[in-house]
This record gives C-alpha cells, structure tokens and sequence, in this order.
C-alpha cells in the first residue's frame, strides 16, 4: 500500500511538475509572440513613415522641377530676341496685354508651389511678380 501511495504520488508530482512546465513554457512562448508582434508593429510603422517621407520628396521634387520650368518659360518670353521679334512683327497692345496675363498665371503658379514646397523662397517668387510687372509697363510705353 506504501507503495501504492508513493508511486501515485510521483504520478502525481510529475503530472503537477509537467503542468507547471507547460505553463511556464507556455507563458515564455506568449512573451516571445507579443515581443515579435511588437517588432512587427515597429517595423511597419517604419515603412508607413518611410513611405510618408518618399511622397512628401517626391512631391516637393515635382514642384522644383515645375518652378524652374516655369522660371525659365518666363525667362524665354522675355529676352533680347523676343523682343526684338515683337518690335519688328509690330505686335499689337492686346497681344501684349494676353501675354502679360499668360506670364501672371504662370507666377501664380509658381508662387503657389513655393507656399506648399519651399516658404523660405515665397518672397523671390514676388521679385519675380514685380519684374514681370516692371517689364509690360516698359512694354506699355512703346
């Protein structure tokens, strides 16, 4: 009967034993899980920011290519050359006027570009405005 008694009492020892472990091991395994989910939830938030980060560049990319396009349109509009094509095509004071409110749309759109992209500049795309505006009063005059 002692025998009986101590063998069921290793049995049951070793099955309190195996419970404990599953547990523990149980426990260890579900720290494990939410420490990798954590890193998971990191790492994609890491991307998601990343990703944030390349639309906004490629965004204020997009806008500097367009300022510079636009300056040099503008540029081109109003050289030696075309000038003097206007002067000898004897361009009429409406054409001029039309072509003063294509170049102010085109400032417009500059200057807004350099509102969401580059506020620092806001103040040159203004100079520029009022070169314009110095440029077709000169062109008034002739």
């Amino acid at each position: 009967m002692k025998d009986i008694i101590t063998s069921n009492f290793g049995a049951i020892l070793t099955a309190f034993v195996s419970i404990i472990t599953i547990i523990l091991t149980n426990k260890h395994h579900e720290k494990i899980t939410n420490q990798q989910i954590q890193a998971s939830e990191r790492q994609i938030i890491k991307n998601h920011n990343l990703e944030k980060q390349k639309i906004v560049e490629d965004h204020v990319y997009k806008d500097k290519v367009e300022i510079i396009k636009n300056i040099l349109l503008i540029k081109s509009m109003h050289n030696l050359t075309e000038n003097y094509i206007m002067d000898v095509s004897d361009t009429s004071l409406n054409t001029v006027n039309q072509r003063y409110e294509e170049i102010k749309m085109i400032i417009i759109t500059i200057i807004e570009k350099l509102y969401l992209s580059f506020p620092q500049f806001v103040d040159k795309g203004y100079k520029i405005s009022g070169k314009c505006n110095e440029i077709w009063g000169n062109e008034q005059n002739y």
